[in-house]
């Protein structure tokens, strides 16, 4: 057993290979992205209905002078109503970056769906996922094969493949973390690593928890006072003004300047909606529930007659399943090397987010495994990125990483 473990251990793909395989599956999956993001969205949402393009009903609204989704159905999903109109409470941002496009696509009497943002997106995510590997020194090929294992190989998935309103809004806030750690990791221009969080807090409010990264990363530097006085300002400036404009957003919606929506919308369920008012948005009470679907939930049994198996013979749940069955390589993350800044900082970004939204009367569903943990999966990433100490893949991870994005893609087709 020892001489296997031997072999499997040191050997490795020949580095051509290594690359021209992780080329080809990301080609492959970029084509599947390509046709549910432009295909099955412009046949769904042009032939069958509107619903879950939400935000781009939201920019068509702006450029009316309306913050109400004005083309919506007004008992639909997730909708707020307020004064018998029909608003959106996942936050704007998503909706002003496709704005332009909506404009432009009007012009021609066309409309510009969500999902054709979320397929380029999705490529931005991939191209800086390889560049935070290169910049550690991990080869092109190796940076390439980690590249995959974020977007495709673990609940990204979900998001790339299904560019649905809360799906999408989670695609742009991943888009902004992974934008505030590469400016991070190069110029270190806290403005503009402020501007990615503001805006990211106009888009998902648990995901801008991620400031603590930044904020240890300037108290604990070896700058000056005034140093890390003058960054703190800069970084911190960008998310009171977004603070500030989202209140504002509420209250010209709302009448309230703490109201964001989410304790008004229609649910799907009635029994969540009898959580919720029970419980509110947030209570301990559903800290074990979530807790389970997020790490401990397995797949669920495809029964034919009695308690026999029959195609796909598993399936998974809409309320959730296990984050390291969906991507077992993440289990690295508990030996990333302690003595890293960014690891400890990374740990301390996490934390905070996951306690709020295992606190959260929603587990995610309907969903490709735990979505929310998205919020703080670039700092995931990081801690991987330290848990190999050589900055070098081997053919054990190769295999690992092909054998969970085939896994996933056979799940999700099913799903």
């Amino acid at each position: 057993m020892s001489k296997i473990s031997s072999f499997f251990t040191n050997i490795r793909f020949a580095p051509n290979l290594a690359f021209w395989v992780v080329v080809d599956l990301i080609i492959l999956f970029s084509v599947l992205s390509f046709g549910y993001n432009f295909i099955v969205t412009w046949t769904e949402l042009s032939v069958l209905t509107e619903n879950g393009n939400e935000f781009s009903l939201l920019a068509d609204g702006f450029l009316h002078g309306r913050l109400d989704l004005s083309k919506y159905p007004g008992k639909s999903l997730d909708c707020s109503l307020s004064h018998g109109r029909c608003f959106w409470a996942l936050g704007p941002w998503p909706a002003v970056l496709l704005l332009p496009f909506v404009g432009i696509f009007k012009i021609f009497s066309a409309a510009f769906y969500q999902g054709y943002m979320n397929f380029f997106l999705g490529f931005l995510v991939l191209w800086l996922c390889y560049r935070l590997a290169k910049k550690l020194a991990y080869s092109q090929t190796d940076a390439l094969w980690l590249a995959l294992t974020f977007t495709f190989g673990s609940i990204f998935i979900g998001c790339l493949f299904r560019p649905l309103s809360w799906y999408f809004s989670q695609t742009v806030a991943v888009a902004l973390i992974f934008l505030a750690l590469a400016e991070w990791q190069g110029k270190k221009r806290h403005g503009l690593i402020g501007l990615c969080l503001a805006l990211c807090l106009a888009t998902r409010l648990t995901a801008a928890l991620g400031v603590i990264f930044f904020l240890l990363d300037i108290i604990f530097s070896p700058a000056s006072a005034r140093e890390k006085a003058k960054a703190l300002l800069w970084l911190l400036a960008p998310l009171a003004a977004s603070g500030l404009l989202l209140g504002l957003y509420n209250y010209a919606r709302f009448g309230s300047f703490w109201e964001t929506g989410y304790g008004l919308a229609l649910v799907g369920w009635a029994y969540m909606a009898q959580i919720r008012e029970q419980y509110g948005l947030f209570n301990p009470a559903f800290f074990l529930t979530n807790l389970y679907y997020y790490f401990f939930k397995t797949l669920e049994p495809v029964l034919g007659r009695g308690y026999f198996l029959v195609m796909p013979y598993f399936r998974v749940s809409p309320l959730g399943l296990s984050f390291f069955i969906i991507s077992p390589i993440f289990l690295r993350i508990f030996w990333a090397d302690h003595r890293e800044r960014a690891v400890k900082f990374s740990w301390a970004a996490t934390f905070p987010v996951l306690a709020v939204l295992l606190c959260y009367y929603n587990s995610g569903a309907w969903q490709f495994g735990p979505r929310y943990m998205l919020d703080f999966l670039p700092f995931w990433y990081l801690l991987l990125l330290y848990s190999f100490k050589d900055r070098c893949l081997h053919f054990r991870h190769y295999a690992l990483i092909t054998a969970s994005v085939a896994f996933d893609l056979v799940l999700y087709l099913n799903f």
